[in-house]
């Protein structure tokens, strides 16, 4: 076995640092040769010690603009089986598929993003994109014809048939947003800039109607975060305006856009002009929680009301408070305060609770409790919650924290990514019964 080099060493220990779960900076380091006595180990050493000055570094510049070329072309997707709704107690199959993100539009439209490891190249493997339309039951491959080393960034659908998906890829650190009419059968593919590989680096997508979407390039070690728009379905796209927190942002309507929910969010903003200009929102935060720190999550809107989650994080608890305004956020009350008793959220900690709002009434929330995933429900606008375990077969509690997606006051999912689980469950009874409806096992 060949010994690593001086340079390496350094590297490694500023990812540590950095954090690199997926292996993908380590990656790079493997195909530049920094890891063999017979590659100069300067350049590992020159970068390892930058990343290490870096964090010390209180100071950041800002990440160039992502490029948004015009670049479209088209390509079909070959015909692919449909994958079944199969468990496997790893949550892992043998063809090593990773579960980046889960969407659920709807009881009749769930999405899931699957990648490979990037820790060599016998593991890399194309991004693949499922969809159900049965709650899980069962699920169709749409991927589009991503390159191997790829990876699912986000996904946003209107409906079964238009949708779009960003992948990023780890050889060239490209954005690429394919988008499809007619339910993932064909695709056609823009350039959308890129982003690098360091930790939390994302563009997310969201679109309003077939032509209007916006994108946004995220870069937390940077940190900075730029604002992408396009009004012709994602064919191209045009650079609006830098962005006040590392976050994505939501659309209201095309003007009114709010921002919070990054992996630092500390504010909650609004824009009245389609997110070139930015004001902070002042929520009223009790004296009796100055003390904590308060981490804003993307609000929910529903006609004219605004819901925003607010997590009160102190040491290694965390509590949960919604806030209402009618008037566009100029006024705001306190709905809900959740206290979350025996949460363990602290290695994984600054960060928001994951909340999912269906209705005015109905939210759900997820976090670990005594070393269990518990989802949280409420069909009375916050005034009684249920704690709701799910029946995980092992500890899961570490980063990242669960996630609860609900389309309605009964049905939801909850993801759960772990050391020793990796894997997506369901309810249909408001959380009473949780079953395993999907692994990283595809054919």
């Amino acid at each position: 076995m060949a010994k690593r080099s001086l340079g390496y060493d350094v590297l490694l220990m500023a990812l540590v640092r950095l954090g690199d779960p997926r292996g993908v900076v380590r990656a790079t380091a493997r195909r530049a040769g920094w890891g063999h006595r017979r590659v100069s180990h300067a350049p590992a050493l020159v970068v390892g010690s930058a990343i290490l000055v870096a964090l010390a570094s209180s100071s950041g510049g800002r990440p160039p603009a992502a490029s948004a070329s015009t670049a479209v072309h088209s390509a079909t997707r070959s015909a692919q089986p449909a994958v079944e709704a199969t468990a496997s107690p790893a949550g892992r199959s043998q063809t090593g598929y990773h579960l980046d993100l889960v969407r659920l539009e709807s009881l009749r439209l769930g999405l899931v993003g699957l990648s490979g490891d990037f820790t060599s190249r016998a593991t890399e493997r194309p991004a693949r994109l499922l969809v159900t339309t049965n709650f899980g039951a069962r699920f169709d491959d749409i991927s589009p014809p991503a390159a191997h080393a790829t990876r699912v960034d986000d996904v946003s659908f209107l409906d079964r048939k238009h949708g779009w998906v960003v992948i990023w890829n780890l050889d060239t650190v490209r954005v690429t947003v394919y988008r499809t009419n007619d339910g993932g059968r064909r695709w056609r593919a823009a350039s959308a800039g890129s982003h690098s590989q360091n930790a939390g680096a994302v563009d997310t997508v969201q679109f309003l109607t077939r032509r209007l979407g916006w994108l946004v390039a995220q870069e937390p070690t940077a940190p900075g975060a730029g604002l992408f728009a396009t009004r012709n379905g994602g064919a191209s796209w045009h650079a609006v305006a830098d962005l006040p927190e590392v976050a994505p942002v939501e659309f209201e309507s095309p003007t009114e856009v709010w921002q919070a929910g990054g992996p630092d969010s500390r504010a909650l903003f609004r824009s009245a002009d389609g997110g070139r200009s930015w004001r902070p929102i002042k929520l009223p935060i009790p004296d009796s929680e100055r003390e904590a720190s308060a981490l804003y999550g993307p609000p929910a809107f529903f006609g004219h009301e605004t819901l925003a989650p607010v997590t009160l994080v102190r040491g290694h608890g965390a509590d949960l408070a919604v806030y209402s305004s009618t008037d566009d956020g100029r006024h705001w009350r306190k709905a809900t305060l959740l206290a979350i008793r025996g949460v363990e959220p602290a290695p994984c900690l600054p960060t928001t609770l994951s909340v999912s709002f269906t209705s005015r009434r109905d939210w759900w929330a997820a976090a670990y409790r005594s070393g269990r995933p518990v989802v949280y429900h409420t069909t009375t606008a916050g005034r009684a919650w249920h704690a709701r375990q799910i029946a995980a077969p092992h500890p899961v509690a570490g980063c990242p924290l669960p996630q609860v997606h609900a389309a309605s006051s009964r049905a939801a999912w909850a993801l759960l990514r772990g050391a020793r689980e990796q894997n997506l469950y369901a309810t249909t009874d408001a959380g009473k019964r949780w079953r395993l409806v999907h692994t990283t096992r595809v054919r």
